[in-house]
């Protein structure tokens, strides 16, 4: 019997299971999402524990081959462990506007001449950074379930040898990201973000999307650089960060090599009311061998999704999976 966490609540008067068998260390990157879009804010009771049967939702993680196993034969859908946005900068950057989304290119005349940038290179300034912008930000946003870098390791390894961009209005700044470099790949990659106190009134003023413009501004006058990486996200379409990012030109791909070859098997009791629903309005990123592609749930009640397509560079193919379906020994749909 494997190990693994279990979370029971109750969504509309029914009782149902969420399970999560993996790595500890794999456990923050999706365990908490897919928890707090599955029971909302009703009270859940979580354990560790041997899982002796299959919940109502599993989250089980497993390498690539192990899944090109055990896929069809389980009836359950592949997903990737996470996937990364990135943004092709080998262009002007006045090309690159061109390919974003129009309310981006809408924001962006609304606010012409209203922020600024520089590329901050004092240590008081990173410390600034993240204590005022970033810290605050992820706490406000994302509470006890934030994941983010220490301090110290944010100074060594990203300020020291990366770039940290500060946004300007009227002379105080009032947002920032600090990113590494990656010589060998040629990459820019934006791994923290914060606006000024924390405050939501910077990220709808367009202060906070004005980091992403300037360091792809940047980006694209450096002959050095070809890409900038957007980091990282849940293999769900309905996360927010993925709808956000994909606003900006970017193309989905692989994460880096330690999480490239991981795969979600998610599993799911369909004859749930409360499971069908999250599947019906949470539709995935899919994995069939190196492709990626997109899953839009849907039964006979409900169509598929599509305003939450991700139709992008790197995204292979779509597909709709049949809630209406039933296998006999499951109530799940294989997907392929």
């Amino acid at each position: 019997m494997p190990y693994g966490t279990e979370a029971f609540g109750n969504v509309n008067g029914e009782e149902i299971s969420l399970q999560f068998i993996g790595a500890t260390e794999d456990k923050h990157w999706l365990f908490p999402f897919v928890k707090q879009r599955l029971f909302g804010n009703e009270p859940v009771t979580e354990t560790e524990c041997k899982i002796e049967k299959e919940g109502d939702l599993r989250l089980e993680i497993v390498g690539k081959g192990e899944a090109k196993k055990r896929a069809v034969p389980d009836g359950v859908w592949t997903l990737p462990f996470r996937i990364h946005q990135a943004v092709d900068t080998r262009r002007p950057f006045s090309e690159l506007v061109q390919s974003m989304a129009k309310q981006e290119r809408k924001r962006r005349r609304k606010n012409e001449g209203r922020f600024v940038y520089e590329v901050a290179e004092k240590e008081s300034d990173f410390f600034a950074f993240y204590y005022n912008m970033h810290k605050p930000t992820i706490d406000n946003r994302h509470g006890d379930s934030a994941i983010s870098e220490p301090v110290d390791t944010a100074f060594e390894k990203l300020f020291k040898s990366g770039k940290l961009f500060l946004v300007k209005e009227n002379g105080l700044a009032v947002s920032g990201g600090l990113c590494a470099i990656n010589k060998a790949h040629r990459r820019l990659d934006a791994r923290l973000i914060g606006v000024a106190g924390g405050e939501a009134r910077h990220r709808q003023s367009g202060a906070q999307a004005a980091v992403y413009d300037f360091l792809l501004e940047w980006a694209c006058g450096e002959s050095d650089i070809d890409e900038v990486d957007f980091q990282g996200g849940e293999p769900f379409l309905s996360k927010g960060t993925v709808q956000y990012k994909k606003r900006f030109a970017t193309m989905v791909k692989w994460p880096p090599a330690a999480f490239a070859d991981k795969r979600v098997l998610l599993s799911a009791n369909i004859e749930s009311p409360a499971i069908k629903q999250f599947l019906l309005n949470n539709p995935v990123f899919l994995a069939k061998g190196d492709a990626i592609g997109c899953g839009f749930f849907t039964d006979e009640t409900k169509k598929p999704r599509y305003d939450l397509a991700v139709r992008t560079p790197g995204v292979e193919f779509e597909t709709e999976l049949n809630l209406g379906v039933t296998s006999p020994s499951r109530q799940h749909q294989p997907a392929f």
